[in-house]
């Protein structure tokens, strides 16, 4: 995070060729200032105080952990849920992808069907949910089928 506050002119330029959106990338440099000001230590230990643990000791998403992530600028629940995915903990990410799955297998397309199906799944396979979110995701994106049926409903 130092290198980006330092930079922060420079990585600027640099997400603006990518993101073309100031907005966001402001954000961005407005997060990476706000985690260097309170060092990783105090944010792990938060995070750490917002994760609970399944029957297996593995980190699992609370509805408090994404509460914090989207209060920082341009993080909504979607991204909240990838960047908790990210580090490690449990989550399904209800884009898109999961969303079409989700209504095609008979959930409702919002955040509830796509954590439904997904602990219906994990039951069925009693894997990880979030080898379950990757797997589900990898392939639904792939599906053209899975596209076009959904447009048209």
């Amino acid at each position: 995070m130092g290198q980006v506050v330092v930079q922060s002119d420079s990585v600027k330029a640099q997400f603006l060729r990518v993101l073309n959106s100031p907005k966001k990338v402001d954000g961005v440099i407005k997060i990476a200032k706000w985690l260097d000001r309170q060092g990783w230590p105090t944010i792990h230990t938060k995070l750490l105080s917002l994760v609970k643990v399944d029957e297996r000791e593995n980190p699992i998403v609370t509805e408090d952990l994404l509460k914090w992530f989207d209060q920082l600028p341009w993080v909504g629940p979607t991204l909240a849920a990838y960047i908790v995915k990210d580090l490690g903990v449990g989550s399904i990410k209800d884009d898109v992808w999961m969303r079409r799955l989700a209504r095609w297998l008979g959930y409702s397309p919002d955040t509830t069907g796509v954590w439904k199906m997904a602990l219906d799944i994990q039951v069925i396979s009693n894997e990880r949910i979030n080898v379950i979110d990757t797997v589900l995701w990898n392939w639904a994106r792939t599906q053209q089928w899975l596209a076009q049926s959904l447009r048209r409903t």
